[in-house]
């Protein structure tokens, strides 16, 4: 078991929790009590940065949606027989278990939104997921009236060394003598819990290739920049290997540089050829976050086609350059065909809500061997 001299006891009592939990995790059927404990133990680790084994990870992602809803929905159930008492004591051992077990129901959340980022799901998605997070909320607002972050930390014993400075203890008042709670939305608090929770592989790619959980892996750059600078390494090394890379995340890195079949080889295409010996390049732009659309971009020599993949009724305009569309064609996609010109083209997308996705692309020459 590896081990460092000077880190907080409470990492050494994670590690012997994990260390429990091999061979005993399966994907068969559990009662959700089952399934709390090892998403507790789970999320403790992910909170004090400790490397899960290839197990602990297979059981996130193939842990059944339903069963993992079931567990969330009985640790809301717990979270609404919490009471607060009239006043904090620091002899009530009651109440000390209390506070544990809100801690350890932050980290069911963390490792419940680590289980959805495996399989590209939105946490908020999952079944129990917001309901949880709701429960939660209403208790720590009704903590906040009797106990600061101080008292509360100090009932937590050797779970305090996981607070993070973003964690859910930050809500509480620091000082009795009337400093007010820190007021926040439920839904800022929501995306607060997600933003500061560690990102899983499956996020960052799933970001960076299809331009998915753009809110959370966006939100994690603008709060931590090494986490940010490491994302700008990925996505250089992948474009310089010519990997996929989403719209969304060139744009994120300003990298929004799309490949053109050069004019010398378009100009060599015989008249008169079927159209697939046209040279063209064909490129995933992924999703458009955050509308719930996709979009592909389809370029030859002269020209530039935009399609846009929406279910029906969620999208209200495309416009890409000098040409816009108010409606699907006949397959259902969006399209818009432009001339190309030697400078940028704008790309605006608008939802039925209202919602607008914008970036600006920049088409550029390719060798022709590229060109397909």
């Amino acid at each position: 078991m590896k081990t460092s001299w000077n880190e907080p006891p409470v990492h050494a009592e994670i590690r012997a929790a994990l260390e429990g939990l091999e061979g005993t995790l399966h994907g068969g059927r559990a009662a959700p009590e089952l399934v709390l404990i090892p998403l507790s133990k789970v999320g403790d680790a992910l909170r004090a940065e400790i490397e899960l084994s290839r197990s602990v990870r297979t059981w996130l992602r193939v842990l059944p949606e339903q069963e993992l809803g079931a567990a969330l929905d009985a640790q809301r159930e717990e979270a609404g027989e919490w009471r607060v008492p009239v006043r904090v004591s620091g002899d009530d051992p009651g109440f000390a278990f209390t506070i544990r077990r809100r801690d350890e129901a932050e980290s069911v959340c963390i490792a419940a939104a680590r289980s959805a980022f495996a399989r590209q799901l939105v946490p908020g998605s999952v079944h129990g997921f917001k309901e949880l997070g709701d429960a939660l909320i209403a208790f720590d607002q009704r903590l906040a009236t009797v106990a600061t972050r101080g008292d509360v930390e100090a009932m937590l014993g050797t779970r305090a060394a996981l607070q993070a400075p973003q964690g859910w203890t930050s809500r509480l008042p620091e000082d009795s003598r009337g400093a007010a709670p820190r007021q926040t939305s439920e839904h800022d608090l929501s995306v607060e819990r997600m933003c500061s929770e560690p990102l899983s592989e499956e996020a960052i790619s799933a970001w960076i290739s299809h331009g998915r959980l753009s809110k959370l892996v966006e939100g994690r750059a603008a709060r931590d920049p090494g986490f940010r600078d490491e994302l700008t390494r990925m996505i250089d090394m992948l474009l310089a290997h010519h990997e996929q890379v989403s719209l969304v995340a060139r744009r994120w890195a300003g990298l929004c540089e799309y490949p053109v079949p050069p004019q010398l080889a378009a100009a060599a295409a015989v008249v008169g050829s079927e159209a697939s010996s046209v040279p063209s390049t064909d490129t995933d732009l992924g999703r458009l976050s955050p509308l719930p659309a996709r979009a592909r971009l389809l370029c030859t020599a002269h020209q530039a086609t935009l399609r846009v993949y929406a279910d029906p009724g969620t999208l209200r305009s495309v416009r890409f350059g000098s040409g816009e569309t108010t409606s699907p064609d006949a397959s259902g996609a969006w399209s818009v065909e432009i001339p190309i010109e030697n400078e940028p083209v704008e790309l605006q997308v608008v939802g039925a809500s209202g919602e607008e996705f914008r970036a600006t692309l920049v088409l550029v020459d390719v060798p022709a061997e590229e060109a397909t």
